[in-house]
């Protein structure tokens, strides 16, 4: 079974030490933390992770950008987050 891993790409640093303590709580699962949109697209296809949480509006690389270098490679569950 492979391990889940799991990547929050968020520049928002508090937001996202908030989920992964909160994704932390779950057994078994590895958390990589990223603050922008190029570290998003690197960690994801060097960790090939099982879930991607990726924030719209980062610096670097926005969350579109982010999705459009991912598609049609190998690409993991993504979860979108927005704030107005």
């Amino acid at each position: 079974m492979k391990k889940c891993v799991i990547v929050i790409a968020d520049d928002n640093k508090d937001f996202n030490n908030q989920l992964k303590d909160f994704l932390c709580q779950e057994d078994g699962c590895s958390v990589r933390q990223v603050f922008n949109g190029e570290e998003a697209l690197s960690e994801t296809e060097r960790l090939r992770p099982s879930l991607l949480i990726l924030d719209m509006v980062m610096p670097s690389l926005d969350g579109m950008e982010v999705l459009n270098e991912l598609k049609g490679k190998d690409k993991p569950k993504i979860i979108a987050l927005s704030s107005s």
